[in-house]
């Protein structure tokens, strides 16, 4: 009788415990089902001054090894400029302005689920 009540009781447990799992799922995080993750870039754009910022520029990058491109929308009034869901890797950068077009010469390091903060300050060769 003992055996019988301590093997029900374990029973109403796991079940208790697998309807709470059920019932939580919606809000848990689904890390493992998703699609590898993808970051994001945001940035300032300056101008040779370093204090001017750049309105209307484009930041186009692009993937040294996949060779797929990104582009932001144009800068705000900021310089700010921000393109999102990239996949991960090692991008080279380019911005483009009325004043024509600038390479950066370092690469950047995009990362899953991560936002990467960058300052551009436009220099003429």
């Amino acid at each position: 009788m003992m055996e019988s009540a301590r093997s029900r009781t374990i029973s109403i447990v796991i079940v208790l415990i697998f309807s709470l799992t059920l019932c939580l799922s919606p809000y848990l995080p689904a890390q493992q089902t998703r699609s590898p993750g993808k970051g994001n870039l945001i940035g300032k754009i300056y101008a040779k001054d370093g204090v001017t910022a750049i309105v209307g520029a484009l930041a186009k990058i692009k993937n040294v090894s996949t060779a797929k491109a990104y582009e932001s929308r144009l800068t705000d009034q900021l310089g700010t400029f921000k393109i999102e869901r990239i996949e991960e890797g090692l991008y080279s950068i380019g911005i483009v302005t009325d004043e024509g077009e600038f390479n950066v010469e370092s690469l950047i390091g995009i990362k899953a689920n991560k936002t990467l903060l960058i300052t551009l300050v436009l220099k003429p060769y």
